[in-house]
């Protein structure tokens, strides 16, 4: 009974810090990133838009976009006291009891377009691409490198005047 109340304990803290789904493939996965920002809720952002988002909530610290996967990205900072310092003023309100790896709402952006719905927390060593997620990305089935959109189009071309020539074939 006891291990079965410590294994609820487990999965309930990697629930509240958004890694009820994670893959614990190598030591150091769950160590923490300090320079780094754990953003979730990402699903209808661009790049730019989170950009926009991070710069008028803390402009004053420059930051890299490491995209995870459709929903999650790392906001990657020069320091970790410049993590910290964005990571306070990006959450929506501040809980001094809660560990900086739990997941928390953001602060909501209410401009042109709003950006409502994102949760924070710091990064950790695990946050990162999983090999393969391109190709299980929704962005990237509906936004194609232009080179496979070519190829696409164009293949699809090819087959199609392929099938006409054996159809109806040209004599003489």
């Amino acid at each position: 009974m006891q291990d079965l109340k410590q294994k609820w304990l487990k999965v309930s803290q990697l629930h509240s810090v958004g890694l009820e789904n994670y893959i614990f493939d190598s030591p150091g996965t769950l160590e923490v990133r300090p320079e780094a920002i754990h953003v979730r809720g990402v699903d209808n952002l661009s790049t730019d838009d989170v950009t926009r988002y991070a710069l008028s909530l803390y402009p004053s610290a420059d930051f890299t976009v490491e995209w995870i996967d459709d929903t999650s990205l790392n906001l990657v900072y020069e320091s970790a006291e410049i993590a910290t310092s964005a990571l306070d003023v990006l959450s929506s309100e501040y809980i001094e009891e809660v560990s900086p790896v739990t997941l928390r709402p953001a602060k909501p952006l209410l401009e042109d377009q709003a950006v409502d719905g994102l949760q924070v927390r710091m990064a950790l060593m695990g946050d990162k691409k999983e090999k393969g997620a391109r190709d299980r990305s929704r962005w990237y089935l509906f936004h194609p490198h232009p080179s496979e959109e070519y190829e696409r189009r164009y293949s699809f071309l090819e087959r199609l005047q392929a099938n006409a020539k054996t159809r109806f074939p040209q004599t003489g």
